[in-house]
């Protein structure tokens, strides 16, 4: 099993503790006041070739996993990804 996401801080939780104090958390764990994870965790493209469509560049992979542009959207990333592995986007 592989985990991707584009962005880790989405799925920071804030929640307010027993002092009224709100504080963040990710999977389950507490984050320290100045901790702020962000962006893409998983992208390593040798998950994602296998389901590739014809020769595809494992680093034009990588860089759209990545995020390197940005993007309005999340459509847009996602394109860019399915892009990169060849196949069809999904509409």
């Amino acid at each position: 099993m592989h985990r991707y996401v584009s962005d880790i801080g989405m799925l920071v939780e804030m929640f307010e503790d027993e002092d009224g104090v709100f504080r963040s958390m990710l999977d389950g764990r507490v984050l320290a006041d100045d901790e702020s994870p962000s962006g893409p965790i998983g992208a390593d493209p040798a998950w994602f070739m296998p389901f590739a469509i014809g020769q595809v560049d494992p680093e034009r992979v990588r860089a759209a996993l990545l995020g390197c542009k940005e993007y309005t959207f999340a459509e847009e990333h996602h394109d860019a990804i399915l892009n990169s592995l060849g196949l069809p986007l999904y509409r």
